[in-house]
């Protein structure tokens, strides 16, 4: 069997529709449901391959909304949305977003390994504003508990670097799948009262 693309969020449904897919021919149709598969990792294969753990966590909501929603297509698809299977299905979600605060958590309890992870100033810049858009575009599909978590994470970047985030911009968006190939600068307030141009895009 493949194994599953999806390496923190969405790994046990990953698994169960490939098993589907392999054991009965469910979602095998290249119209149709192969596609919802691969639509699936595709939207989610950024978040995976991003190594920068605050980066990552700072995308959390947008693969939390994503991997939410194919949950509930794919347990409507298999008419299981009742069934104790579903219930094992998003318990199986949620032990999943557990696990990955865990994993913050005690990223932020390293202070070694938290400095690798902020770097120079431009990066902290970058950390930051994720984590600030993350927390407003996606608060509604967060829990308090990964509220909590992110909240605590920009408060270790403020702490640990001479940048404080004045604000998000609008237009900003933090992956291809909400940016659409434009590039915009915007200004960032340090705490010493001055001021850098940083550009995303």
């Amino acid at each position: 069997m493949e194994r599953p693309l999806l390496e923190v969020l969405g790994r046990h449904l990953d698994r169960e529709l490939e098993l589907r897919i392999e054991s009965h021919g469910i979602f095998l149709r290249p119209d149709r449901n192969r596609p919802f598969l691969w639509n699936l990792r595709s939207q989610v294969c950024d978040f995976d391959n991003e190594r920068r753990l605050l980066i990552k966590l700072s995308d959390t909501g947008r693969v939390v909304a994503v991997v939410q929603r194919s949950l509930e297509v794919a347990l409507e698809i298999l008419n299981l949305q009742d069934s104790e299977e579903s219930i094992s299905w998003r318990s199986a979600f949620q032990q999943e977003r557990d696990e990955w605060m865990g994993q913050i958590m005690l990223l932020l309890s390293n202070d070694q390994r938290m400095k690798m992870e902020i770097g120079d100033e431009n990066q902290s810049v970058e950390i930051l504003t994720r984590l600030r858009y993350g927390m407003e575009r996606y608060g509604e599909v967060l829990s308090p508990e990964e509220l909590n978590v992110m909240s605590d994470a920009f408060d270790a970047v403020i702490c640990r670097s001479n940048v404080v985030l004045v604000e998000v911009p609008r237009w900003f968006a933090t992956s291809k799948h909400e940016w659409f190939g434009s590039q915009a600068t915007f200004v960032m307030k340090l705490k010493d009262n001055l001021f850098m141009m940083w550009t995303y895009g």
